[in-house]
Order: structure tokens, then C-alpha cells, then sequence
């Protein structure tokens, strides 16, 4: 990943989630906040798909109070998150 920044200065992401959040660990989503976080002024596009309208709605609502775009998708909608990440 830091390669990657490196040469294009932004970071795209998709991230499915294909189970409940009572799985995840505390651990886990230290990790996931962590990378997040150490590069968080690179972030572009950021495209989170899941079956929890409740992850959907606080994806949209986090991009309004960070920089790049998150936006939320249903689980069924793969090849329209691409295509917007994609997107330039």
C-alpha cells in the first residue's frame, strides 16, 4: 500500500462485508481504524459494501467529515461499486 501512495499520491478502496459486526473483533477494528487513519489524507474513493443499511447509511455519512468519497452499496450492487471507484 505505501508503494502504491506512493507512486499515485491516493488510495481507491472496496471492502465487502459478508457478516454481521457482532464477528468482528475490538482488534480487528483497531487494525482497520489504524490503517485508515495513518492514511487518511490520501483516501480518494472509498466504496464499503454490506447488507447493513446501518454500515451503509454511516459510510455515506463519514465522507461528509472526511477527505475522498465513502459511499455504501448493497452486497448485490459489486460491478456499480467498481465502476464508481473507478470513476475519475
Amino acid at each position: 500500500m505505501n508503494e502504491f501512495v506512493a507512486r499515485t499520491n491516493k488510495l481507491n478502496y472496496l471492502m465487502v462485508i459478508d457478516t454481521s459486526l457482532k464477528h468482528f473483533s475490538a482488534g480487528a477494528w483497531l487494525q482497520d481504524a489504524l490503517l485508515g487513519i495513518k492514511k487518511l489524507t490520501k483516501w480518494s474513493k472509498v466504496a464499503i459494501l454490506s447488507d447493513s443499511e446501518g454500515i451503509q447509511k454511516f459510510t455515506d455519512i463519514f465522507s461528509v467529515v472526511s477527505p475522498g468519497e465513502f459511499k455504501g452499496f448493497n452486497r448485490d450492487e459489486l460491478d456499480k461499486a467498481v465502476a464508481w471507484i473507478q470513476e475519475e
